[in-house]
């Protein structure tokens, strides 16, 4: 199995990264900041390179069977296109291959708006996050219409925690109740729609 992870260098790529190595899969991470990357392995490759450019995603995918983008930002900046970009990117890159692409997102998108908490979707949101979801909601409506296998990963509130493997994969927004995940248990959750994709073609939340 030869995986490719797009914005691998921190948070849940690269706990994607160190636990796909640990079962033995080949790892691609491409990242800007790649060359900075302390993580060393024989099943590694590190390729710098921009998502938002195509020609950078097409030299990555060759030979790959999964590709996932775990791409973020701090930067809440007016006229965004980060995530939407990189993934008309990935989806021109792998199209007609029919390999699995799965994307993190995030909670308040979509069906999960109006659920998330007052705090969080009335300050929280429009004050420091209003353009990064902007743009993440793009992203989600061309994955759901794109013509490859696809699974829409949205984590809860994101803290750095240990590897629990207990945690809820919900489906159906009606009583969605967010709490917290590890970054590292959403990290186990990709690897397991990896290995075996049951959630195909469906947007996930993953909580505590």
């Amino acid at each position: 199995m030869k995986i490719l992870i797009v914005g691998g260098s921190r948070g849940i790529g690269l706990n994607l990264a160190k636990l796909a190595l640990e079962k033995g899969y080949s790892v691609t991470v491409m990242s800007r900041n790649a060359g900075k990357l302390k993580l060393q392995h024989p099943n590694l490759t590190k390729i710098e390179g921009d998502a938002t450019i195509l020609e950078d995603v097409e030299k990555c995918v060759d030979g790959v069977d999964v590709v996932v983008s775990t791409i973020g930002t701090r930067k809440n900046k007016k006229n965004l296109t980060l995530f939407s970009t990189s993934t008309r990117n990935i989806l021109a890159a792998i199209n007609g291959s029919n390999r699995l692409f799965i994307a993190v997102t995030g909670i308040g998108l979509k069906d999960t708006s109006g659920k998330i908490g007052f705090f969080y979707e009335k300050i929280k949101l429009p004050l420091f996050l209003s353009n990064i979801y902007r743009d993440k909601n793009t992203q989600e409506e061309m994955i759901k219409y794109c013509n490859t296998d696809w699974i829409i990963v949205r984590p809860a509130f994101l803290f750095d925690g240990p590897l629990t493997g207990n945690y809820k994969v919900v489906t159906d927004m009606n009583n969605l109740k967010c709490k917290r995940i590890s970054r590292m248990d959403v990290a186990h959750f990709i690897l397991s729609q990896i290995e075996k994709p049951v959630y195909l073609k469906k947007a996930v939340v993953l909580t505590y």
